[in-house]
């Protein structure tokens, strides 16, 4: 199904209010809908950036406001996030290691090691596997789950299904 984003702006007087908003807007997006018969549960992550603290232009709001929506994405059970300076930190590390990863074929830093599986019972081989590991100039040994933050979030995906195929 596709995802579809959206923003929504309010002025607030204290924390409460804009607390009451937010759990409007929760409650909003995650009511059954029926339609013939079949009942849709939808849901929704909602990201919150806060002018003028987390932000002095429509531009910074809105950016903000997504980098914390993301992270509600990306935390189980968490509908709501709030944004967080160290938000920036993160999705710029993401995007250094993005364009590092994109460079990475042309410089020879990407290597495959195989590893032996074996029949647990028989201790028989019973395949191989092929790791694509990542020797960064600068950061080492590059692991695969950092490797793979960076990819998510890289507008080239072709080319990171790729990288394994070189």
């Amino acid at each position: 199904m596709q995802q579809s984003q959206f923003a929504g702006f309010t002025t607030f007087e204290d924390e409460q209010q804009l607390t009451d908003f937010v759990s409007r807007l929760e409650a909003a997006l995650s009511q059954p809908i029926d339609l013939d018969a079949v009942t849709i549960f939808p849901g929704a992550s909602l990201g919150v950036a806060i002018f003028p603290t987390d932000g002095t232009t429509r531009e910074q709001i809105v950016n903000n406001a997504d980098l914390a929506m993301y992270r509600a994405k990306d935390t189980v059970g968490r509908q709501t996030c709030y944004y967080e300076q160290s938000m920036d930190d993160i999705a710029r590390a993401r995007r250094m290691i993005a364009n590092d990863l994109r460079e990475a074929i042309g410089r020879g830093e990407l290597s495959l090691a195989y590893q032996v599986q074996k029949d647990v019972a028989t201790e028989e081989v019973s395949g191989y596997e092929a790791l694509l590991r990542w020797h960064h100039p600068r950061d080492g040994w590059i692991s695969p789950a950092r490797r793979l933050t960076g990819c998510e979030r890289s507008d080239n995906q072709d080319e990171n299904r790729l990288l394994g195929c070189r």
